[in-house]
Order: structure tokens, then C-alpha cells, then sequence
């Protein structure tokens, strides 16, 4: 799966019978986390829980990081039968396991800042500011923030700022996936 970053994602097992496709209740599904940022399963809050089947046959759990970041969970699934109902005594068996993951995509916001290390007395020096999304999902804010340099006089900017406090401020809206302000 992907999901954004920060946001929760529900994992769904459907459990059903071979051949006809008929939904099985009451069956074990335990979902574990094996890797990836750092992140916890809701609603216990943990690294493992167990879900039980409904009438549909699915058994969900949420997963969610604990800080927004880019990365990929890993999740190991482990479907377990209920135990026999003729037995009290009996416990419940595994049938398979297997694991899947959740890519989470974060905005990446490259900055470039590019001037002449050096400069003329009384000419005019172009610096050139650039931020880029290189992520796979829109940044939905970018704020420039430049200190105007002691010695140097602020002459023009585009887009039009004047500085306050000796700092010139640009936001700009969202920044799409491979685009430059």
C-alpha cells in the first residue's frame, strides 16, 4: 500500500473458504510490525495485535507512525483457525503467514541557493534561490526566508519583498512532485 506520511493506513484481511468464497468468522489474524520508521498498530497502540474475524470474513487493523516520515513498514500477517468448538481444551492452529507493507510518501524539498563568492564594490550581485520537489506527493508549503548579507543593500526581487528586520520572506503555495519555485 502507500499512504502519506502522517496519516494512518487500515490493513483488511479478508478470510474466506476456497472454494466457494463464503466468509469464515471468528478467525485469528495478528498483524506484527518487522520494520521500517517508527510506527504502532491502532487500536492497542503496539507493534503486534491480533483481529478477529466478522461476519464479512475481514479482520483490520490501522497502522500509523509515531513521526511523519518518509520510509516503508513491513507487517507480518499470521492467519490462525479458531480452535475446534467440540474440543475446551483446544487452541487455535496456524494456516498461513505471509507479510505486505505500507510505503509512506513524504514531500522532499531540495533548496538551491547560488551567488558569486565574491563581488564588486558598488555593482550589482544576482543571487538565485530555488526550492524543488523531487518526493512523490506535493509539498503544501514552502517559505523562503533569505538574510540580506551586512554590508549589502537590498535592490529588487522576484517575485517583488522588501525586507523586514533585514529579511526578505517568500512563501509560495503548494509545490507539486518535480516542480520549482
Amino acid at each position: 500500500a502507500v499512504a502519506k506520511f502522517g496519516t494512518e493506513h487500515e490493513f483488511v484481511t479478508r478470510i474466506a473458504t476456497f472454494t466457494t468464497r463464503e466468509p469464515l468468522t471468528k478467525y485469528r489474524v495478528r498483524y506484527k510490525i518487522t520494520g521500517g520508521p517508527q510506527a504502532i498498530l491502532l487500536p492497542s497502540r503496539t507493534q503486534e495485535q491480533v483481529a478477529i474475524s466478522d461476519l464479512s470474513g475481514l479482520a483490520k487493523v490501522r497502522i500509523a507512525q509515531l513521526a511523519p516520515a518518509s520510509g516503508v513498514n513491513t507487517v507480518s500477517v499470521e492467519i490462525i483457525r479458531p480452535p475446534d468448538p467440540t474440543t475446551p481444551t483446544g487452541s487455535g492452529v496456524s494456516i498461513v503467514t505471509g507479510e505486505t507493507s505500507v510505503e509512506w510518501l513524504a514531500p522532499s524539498v531540495k533548496l538551491g541557493h547560488f551567488g558569486p563568492a565574491s563581488a564588486v564594490l558598488e555593482q550589482n550581485v544576482v543571487f538565485t534561490t530555488s526550492a524543488k520537489n523531487d518526493g512523490r506527493i506535493e509539498s503544501q508549503w514552502v517559505e523562503f526566508k533569505l538574510p540580506v548579507p551586512d554590508g549589502m543593500e537590498f535592490v529588487s526581487s522576484n517575485p517583488p519583498g522588501e525586507p523586514r528586520g533585514g529579511v526578505l520572506e517568500f512563501p509560495f503555495p503548494t509545490l507539486p512532485v518535480g516542480q520549482t519555485h
